[in-house]
């Protein structure tokens, strides 16, 4: 699952695990076709703003993490709430569960899924919750 993680997760382009899905494929479609109505009312110089702010330092691009440390503190520490928020509520949770879903959506939010590779990861994300949605069942 750790492997898993990583794979789907990691910030640059590379040899994905995961084929595409037809499930997977309208999911992106229904995405990409939210962001282009987003963007016309949103106005440029917001969008601008918020480009910026997603500029990859070239130290980062050279040494062909998955992670920058960022944002692996920020899993870290998101996962750790989590869990402790859970524990603490005395709640049945999957702490392998936790930790993936935070990693899955600090990447998406981080814009670690490109065009290319959004299908191929929303499958392996969908193929690692059903997975455990049946072992749950079974």
């Amino acid at each position: 699952v750790t492997e898993t993680e990583v794979n789907l997760a990691r910030q640059g382009s590379g040899l994905e695990r995961f084929s595409s899905t037809p499930l997977s494929r309208s999911i992106v479609r229904w995405g990409v076709d939210t962001n282009r109505f987003l963007n016309k009312l949103t106005p440029s110089s917001f969008r601008e703003k918020l480009n910026n702010r997603f500029v990859i330092p070239e130290q980062i691009e050279e040494q062909g993490v998955s992670f920058d440390l960022i944002r692996a503190s920020v899993n870290l520490t998101i996962a750790a709430l989590l869990i402790s928020l859970g524990t603490s509520l005395k709640l049945p949770l999957s702490t392998t569960y936790v930790t993936f879903m935070v990693a899955m959506g600090t990447s998406l939010a981080d814009r670690a899924w490109g065009r290319e590779s959004a299908v191929y990861r929303i499958t392996g994300v969908l193929t690692v919750i059903g997975g455990w949605f049946i072992t749950a069942i079974v």
